[in-house]
């Protein structure tokens, strides 16, 4: 199952150690492959190094989720350009999904994203949806 993590999962995960857990569940199931791009590499670093996000966490922390992102996820050369998304600032996430063939998209996102419902064969879903199918 290829699948992409919007950047509030990841942000979420290095916060909350509920969020922790969960991702890390899906890190830990061999049938999932997480699907990212250098744009996404780039937001995760960037929102994580904002003020209101490091200050629950060091720089070394921040690095190591980084470099461990990199390290399991499959790294995905983006050429197509999406514009659908109600938020354009989205539209890159729907683009990875589409040129990784991913499956799922998982979001946080309550509106905008979940509100297409789905994207070119990529069903866009909550964390708490998707981790349901995997029962």
């Amino acid at each position: 199952m290829r699948i992409v993590l919007d950047t509030n999962i990841y942000i979420s995960a290095l916060i909350n150690k509920n969020f922790r857990q969960r991702l890390a569940r899906i890190f830990e199931d061999s049938s999932i492959a997480v699907l990212t791009d250098a744009l996404l590499l780039a937001e995760i670093d960037d929102v994580s190094a904002r003020p209101k996000i490091a200050k629950y966490l060091t720089p070394d922390e921040r690095a190591d989720f980084l470099k461990y992102l990199k390290s399991r996820c499959e790294l995905v050369l983006v050429t197509s350009t999406v514009t659908v998304s109600p938020d354009p600032d989205d539209d890159f996430l729907l683009a990875l999904s589409k040129d990784g063939q991913a499956e799922f998209l998982v979001t946080g996102n309550k509106r905008d994203l979940l509100d297409l419902v789905a994207f070119e064969g990529t069903k866009i879903v909550t964390l708490s949806d998707f981790l349901a199918l995997l029962v």
